[in-house]
């Protein structure tokens, strides 16, 4: 038997005719009421439409139920919550008033997929580490639960029960539980309704019969001598539970009384006699604002009261309160309040601790597990972020700009800026190595300058050597943008200047193999483009027309690339900060070099087809140095910057800039200066005739 249902029904009761029987609440009118046993969810309907439809027992389908008369103008319950929300989706559209109230499923016969899983849920408990449950389930579905149990003997845990059951006899009767733990639940305050133990043990032979009581039809009564006797075994300890649960359908039929005591106008003698509809009566039930056995029944903008609630143990000495309180919340504050001991089924009555997962270590953020916050994983901060927990402990935060942190951090640290300096080794020695082909390439230029008509200056390229020196000279001259605090423009002459430069030399250098070879192994067989190639400056407008090509690629890559500096995170050092050119620096470098190296493929190939010509015009092995020198290390460099973000990318960039200025200054000049110095009979035009005419009757 479902004792708690027959409590609530008896304190229906015990209300209506309270009032009946009061002369100062609804004068001259009697309340009725009927009953249905809504045990089973799906038993809610048929009590729901048999309450709306009329004395014919028809539901007539409407628009507009304003002046529709239902059979009832009132519902206390159900009793769940579940079976509230489906019966409130047809009395919203008549607007009935309904005070929800939390209770249980049925108890039913289990199955073995039932037994199945009740086993696994309470294997699940035996092998984690938490030992507080909150269960959140009716009475009757419990029973079996707790039976499961008792079975695997799980002991020593905390049962925190909801309102559905926090107070009820039937599971509290199962005395073996008090060895599976401590029960504590969560129900409403103890208010004491005068006369309800008395009357609920009462019989019907105790009483007269109810004047002007109508015959009802075919229904069943609540006089049954069968449940009388089956809750006598209970009163004990339903009248000792202080008739917790009661006072709410207690209070909700006085509620109801009340909103018909205005709703009819009435006043001490009389009330009016009208049709009272549904919808206006509950217009009157949110206006109710009364004092009920020392509580005021007064609902907010929400429909809900501000109820106490108390905290209770279970104690299992039937001579005392079943359910001691030992605490209060007031919801209006969120706060309990006279909070007293709690004796906990542990050895030496120690407070259990339930704990899911361990405490996370400093810098470690919670990742949650399943649904329960108190189950989480523990994951590092990674490099970069840090974990306040003060603020979140399942996220990391970001650390602010130009700081770091390091794994499992909880701070940030300020990072050290860096960027090419002029008191660093590498620094000093690349600075030399400028200052050295600086120093060469001028006096070079003095050189060819001094011997400017000789042969062999003018083999060499006559005035386009300076073409090639001037560049260079510049190059050396503005090296230093390589070192100190990057700015803007140093960042433009790394991308755009230096490459210009090398454009030049090497579009000159290719053009000299190129001409070399149109001069001793086209001229007799392309006579006319020969002619053309002579008469126009052929050189010259090869020079100026790669020259404007790469013009126009550099600024492209320019305006299509932010000008902006970035910093970097130097890769060996979380502590550094690189402070370099535009994040699209690697990207601008490519494209910037892509023509030049293409100048290297093509002077390369024309050195290897002349190889075989005269040796004063011979500049092969020069000219295959120093475009393999200058390929391999402009691959190596956008190599190493591709795999490699450190504070050596810039070192290395200075450095292969100043190796490969080096390499056209010492690699292609050097060789001619030293012939024209130490050598200079050979750098005599009948010393270049003699060579030539060997050359050609060798070739006889």
């Amino acid at each position: 038997m479902k004792v708690l249902g027959y409590n609530l029904m008896q304190a229906m009761r015990f209300a209506v005719e309270e009032i009946n029987s009061a002369s100062s609440l609804l004068p001259g009118v009697r309340l009725g009421y009927e009953m249905v046993d809504v045990c089973y969810v799906s038993n809610n309907i048929q009590p729901v439409l048999y309450f709306l439809s009329q004395d014919d027992y028809f539901l007539p389908i409407q628009e507009d139920y304003t002046h529709y008369k239902p059979r009832v103008v009132a519902v206390i319950g159900p009793d769940n919550t579940d079976a509230t929300t489906a019966v409130a989706y047809f009395l919203s559209l008549f607007r009935l008033p309904q005070e929800t109230l939390p209770t249980p499923q049925p108890n039913q016969t289990v199955t073995q997929s039932e037994r199945e899983s009740l086993e696994t849920i309470v294997g699940k408990l035996r092998q984690s580490t938490a030992r507080v449950v909150v269960l959140f389930s009716p009475e009757l579905a419990l029973y079996n639960f707790f039976q499961e149990v008792l079975r695997q003997n799980l002991t020593d845990t905390v049962w925190i029960a909801s309102e559905s059951w926090a107070i009820d006899p039937v599971l509290h009767s199962l005395t073996e539980l008090k060895r599976t733990g401590t029960f504590l639940g969560i129900t409403t305050a103890n208010v004491h309704i005068p006369g309800f133990s008395e009357f609920r043990v009462r019989s019907s032979q105790a009483r007269g019969p109810a004047p002007n009581r109508t015959t009802p039809g075919a229904t069943c009564n609540q006089e049954c001598d069968t449940c009388l006797n089956a809750t006598k075994s209970f009163n004990n300890i339903l009248r000792l539970s202080g008739e917790r649960v009661v006072y709410s359908v207690y209070s909700a039929v006085y509620a109801v009384a009340h909103a018909l005591h205005s709703l009819l106008g009435c006043n001490q003698t009389s009330c009016r006699k009208e049709v009272v509809y549904p919808w206006r009566l509950l217009q009157e039930v949110w206006k109710v604002n009364f004092s009920l056995l020392g509580h005021q029944i007064v609902f907010n903008q929400q429909g809900d009261m501000s109820m106490q609630l108390d905290v209770i143990q279970w104690q299992w000495d039937l001579s005392q309160n079943p359910f001691k309180s030992i605490a209060s919340y007031d919801p209006s504050q969120w706060k309990l309040k006279d909070v007293g001991d709690i004796s906990w089924h542990t050895p030496n009555n120690t407070t259990p601790v339930s704990r899911c997962s361990k405490s996370c270590r400093p810098g470690q953020k919670k990742k949650p597990v399943g649904l329960h916050p108190c189950c989480f994983e523990c994951i590092d901060c990674l490099p970069g972020s840090f974990l306040n927990q003060t603020a979140d402990e399942f996220e990391c935060q970001p650390c602010p700009k130009y700081e770091w942190s390091r794994r499992n951090d909880t701070s940030c640290f300020k990072r050290k800026l860096v960027f090419l300096e002029w008191n660093k080794a590498p620094t000093i020695i690349v600075a030399l190595l400028a200052a050295l082909g600086f120093l060469s390439t001028l006096a070079i230029s003095g050189v060819f300058w001094r011997h400017f008509q000789t042969p062999m200056v003018r083999s060499a390229g006559g005035p386009m050597c300076f073409l090639m020196l001037t560049p260079l000279l510049m190059s050396y001259m503005v090296s230093p943008v390589y070192v100190g605090l990057p700015t803007v423009s140093t960042c433009f002459c790394r991308q755009a200047f230096f490459t210009l430069c090398f454009t030049v030399c090497i579009s000159c250098i290719t053009v000299r193999s190129f001409q070399i070879v149109c001069v001793f192994k086209m001229a007799s067989r392309l006579p006319r483009a020969y002619s053309y190639w002579v008469r126009y400056h052929g050189p010259y407008v090869f020079v100026a027309s790669i020259t404007v090509l790469k013009l126009v690629i550099v600024g492209g890559s320019l305006l299509t690339t932010s000008t902006t500096l970035t910093h970097r995170n130097d890769p060996n050092d979380p502590k550094v900060l690189i402070l370099s050119c535009n994040p699209n620096y690697h990207r601008v470098l490519l494209t910037n070099t892509s023509l030049d190296l293409l100048l290297s493929v093509l002077g390369f190939g024309f050195a290897y087809v002349g190889k075989e010509l005269p040796t004063n015009y011979n500049e092969a092995k020069f000219i295959t140095l120093c475009m393999t020198f200058y390929f391999i290390s402009s691959v190596s460099l956008c190599t190493f910057m591709s795999v490699y973000d450190g504070v050596l990318v810039t070192i290395m960039d200075f450095l292969v800039t100043v190796l490969n200025l080096l390499g056209i200054s010492l690699g292609y000049f050097g060789p001619k200066c030293y012939m024209i110095l130490f050598y200079p009979e050979r750098n005599t035009q009948a010393y270049f005739n003699s060579v030539i005419q060997g050359y050609t009757m060798g070739k006889d």
